[in-house]
């Protein structure tokens, strides 16, 4: 426990079936602001684990993501602070980082706090995902609406009001993602149909196949070397090529929902084309 105030911020704490990772995660913040845990239908012990730190224990059945406005719309309504947080159990927040946020709150001089991440895979640091991202914020700072997956809102205020934390180890969030290849290869399917599907449905985005090579390039290259994935040795390669991949995967399911392509019409394409094949005989 510390002795900083903790009126100013309420942690949001995303979980589902999150009892290997809860724990840590909420004795890491414990005592540094109030704890809100929205749950979304977890089966294992997570509910149980959560209620040994807070009675703020709700459940809401988010669409895949928790960036939404239906989700955070909830969840910002649970609040009686001026500052949430949003918080995955997959970080951890070093002591000097919440001491920096608790001041920050008090202080009054900002709206929204950004905090770059160091990530970590196959047990060590990888490099290629480094980057400031949102975390504290004012509720009327941030709009949500219309939030596609991967995306954390829209800024509302002045860049002098968003305060972008110096990236240390002692000031960043270490993100200790439990992805290997193949778990990795796994997350991405299910995002990059979420993300084609939104930008199609929602944004009507069409497909542009300049952009869908150029996205190849750039987040490959970007990754490895503008980010330094370079460092990680061959995960940090692994890495780059499985981003890169499935920065494109998106673009090229964005084509298939354009063309109307799903697995039923390939099947009835090809009862023609054998029917026809069949007839020929």
């Amino acid at each position: 426990m510390n002795n900083q105030p903790n009126s100013q911020i309420t942690f949001l704490v995303f979980t589902f079936n999150e009892e290997r990772r809860l724990e840590p995660y909420l004795q890491c913040i414990q005592g540094w602001g109030q704890i809100v845990v929205i749950d979304n239908h977890s089966t294992d012990r997570t509910r149980e684990i959560a209620s040994r730190y807070t009675e703020h224990i709700y459940t809401f059945r988010n669409p895949g993501y928790v960036e939404n406005k239906e989700t955070m719309d909830f969840a910002l309504g649970k609040i009686t602070t001026p500052w949430a947080y949003l918080g995955y159990v997959d970080e951890l927040l070093p002591r000097p980082l919440l001491m920096q946020l608790a001041q920050i709150a008090q202080e009054g001089r900002y709206r929204i706090v950004e905090i770059y991440r160091k990530n970590f895979m196959f047990g060590q640091e990888v490099f290629n995902y480094g980057k400031h991202h949102l975390r504290m914020f004012m509720p009327d700072a941030v709009d949500f609406t219309g939030n596609v997956v991967h995306k954390l809102g829209k800024f509302l205020v002045p860049a002098a009001q968003i305060c972008q934390v110096p990236a240390s180890d002692q000031t960043s969030l270490w993100h200790f993602s439990s992805y290997n290849t193949g778990k990795l290869d796994l997350a991405h399917n299910r995002y990059a149909d979420l993300e084609a599907r939104q930008r199609h449905e929602m944004l009507k985005q069409k497909f542009s196949g300049a952009r869908a090579l150029w996205k190849l390039v750039f987040y490959f290259w970007g990754t490895y070397l503008g980010l330094g994935g370079f460092r990680g040795g061959w995960p940090g390669l692994f890495v780059s090529v499985q981003i890169a991949y499935f920065k494109f995967s998106i673009e090229a399911r964005l084509w298939e929902h354009e063309n109307g392509v799903t697995l039923a019409e390939i099947e009835r394409r090809y009862d023609r084309l054998k029917e026809g094949l069949l007839n020929a005989r």
